[in-house]
């Protein structure tokens, strides 16, 4: 990698700045890093817990069970939980913990058609 900046993304490091290898422009990545600088770790633990919630809503679902993906993403969303009220967002945190409890009973209901013989 180039010296220079560089931030993480999911696909990797990315080098930013004047010398960037990455295709982008300058004035592109000097607006990501200005956008990041605007975004607070709680926006990014809500926006993950949306996602991570609808993933295991999904996953619950008959078209596309999968108990073990639901479990990891209720799972997840215990630990999201916990950051969110360290943080001090406790009505988010609340939100977030009714939003486990209806995963958690989604889940064991699942479990529970799924054990009684069809008829």
């Amino acid at each position: 990698m180039a010296s220079g900046s560089s931030i993480w993304t999911p696909g990797g490091e990315r080098p930013v700045g004047p010398t960037s290898e990455a295709g982008g422009s300058v004035a592109d990545e000097a607006r990501l890093l200005d956008e990041l600088g605007r975004l607070g770790v709680i926006d990014v633990l809500v926006s993950a817990a949306a996602t991570v919630a609808q993933i295991a809503y999904v996953r619950l679902d008959e078209r596309q069970r999968d108990l073990d993906e639901a479990r990891r993403a209720i799972e997840a969303l215990q630990a999201l939980v916990d950051a969110v009220s360290t943080a001090g967002a406790g009505d988010v945190a609340r939100d977030v913990r009714q939003t486990i409890a209806n995963l958690q009973l989604r889940y064991a209901e699942t479990i529970e058609s799924q054990a009684q013989p069809e008829d």
